[in-house]
């Protein structure tokens, strides 16, 4: 959705691709800007691209539309102001073709800023190969959050047998609240290097944040607290998961958990107190303080502080 600036270079990198049996299909969610048009243009261009161009229903909507309408054995999500190394495809063939893998991750990820690319590296690929998915999100998630859509692939087949769907309407966190559970019902999971290259944009949906995007994080996590009362995980996972979990209740909601309108906002701080235990798996030492400032002084005045820290930090930046 109105990535002109970013789409040629994304679409580009898949051309370049040195293995050459795959559909791309562009999903142009109701772009306003010369998006759509550029994705025709590569269409009439080449057999293997196909256009959706459809009213603008968010991310959610445009992933489930491409799903709907793939037609290959694997899927690979591809943000279109992203790109992937020229040798990606042929390296996930080699691997779905010699394993047939339910799910195919990456080492890491580039992130691309200002001409700069660093290389943030989550786990060595001959620590995950042929294992269950939920193994491998206990390797993954010991360094960091790894629950973004892109930089995975996944057989086409478990995807849909598990009738696996982005929740329309949420403009954050529909990866978060997703691709853990897609993960942990994998059967076989396998990793290769590091092929794909995230572009920080500061006018994106992460750095955009408003009131209800903090009420659709909080469903979110909702919807985490009910699947882990059904289903049986690894007890250091569960831990890992909960410490995860706290990273986007302090950074995400509790610092913006303002922006919520006022009729909301008792409603926003209740539930936001319903998970404050999160904070207590986080081994940093600003989480657990959090956590005790909660207990000591409630979660709305916690929140305010957390607000004020926030502004001067950007504050200190902008000088």
């Amino acid at each position: 959705y109105n990535i002109e600036k970013w789409l040629r270079q994304c679409v580009e990198s898949v051309l370049s691709q040195t293995f050459r049996d795959y559909e791309l299909i562009l999903v142009d969610d109701g772009s306003t800007d010369e998006s759509g048009m550029i994705c025709d243009m590569f269409s009439n261009n080449y057999a293997s691209i196909r256009v959706i161009h459809k009213k603008n229903g968010g991310v959610s909507d445009a992933r489930n539309w491409g799903v709907k309408n793939a037609v290959g054995d694997y899927l690979f999500f591809l943000d279109g102001d992203d790109y992937i190394s020229d040798w990606t495809l042929a390296e996930l063939f080699q691997v779905i073709n010699n394993k047939h893998p339910d799910i195919i991750l990456s080492e890491g990820i580039y992130y691309e800023s200002e001409g700069k690319s660093v290389l943030v590296k989550d786990c060595d690929k001959s620590e995950i190969e042929g294992i269950t998915g939920q193994e491998a999100l206990l390797k993954l998630t010991k360094k960091r959050d790894v629950w973004s859509v892109w930089a995975k692939c996944y057989k086409t087949v478990f995807w849909k047998q598990n009738q696996f769907l982005f929740k329309v309407g949420r403009r954050m966190g529909e990866d978060f609240e997703l691709i853990y559970k897609v993960i942990l019902q994998a059967q076989t999971v396998y990793m290769i290097p590091a092929f794909y290259h995230y572009q920080t944009r500061y006018d994106s949906a992460m750095h955009s944040i408003d009131g209800k995007m903090i009420v659709e994080m909080l469903d979110n996590l909702k919807d985490w607290e009910c699947y882990l009362k059904h289903h049986q995980l690894n007890n250091k996972l569960k831990m890992q998961l909960y410490e995860g979990f706290s990273r986007q209740l302090k950074l995400v909601i509790m610092e913006n958990i303002y922006l919520v309108d006022k009729d909301e906002r008792n409603t926003a701080f209740y539930d936001a107190s319903r998970y404050a235990f999160y904070l207590k798996y986080n081994r940093s030492e600003a989480y657990r303080i959090t956590y005790i400032c909660i207990k000591l002084f409630g979660m709305r005045t916690t929140c305010l502080a957390l607000r004020v820290l926030k502004k001067l930090r950007t504050k200190r930046c902008l000088t």
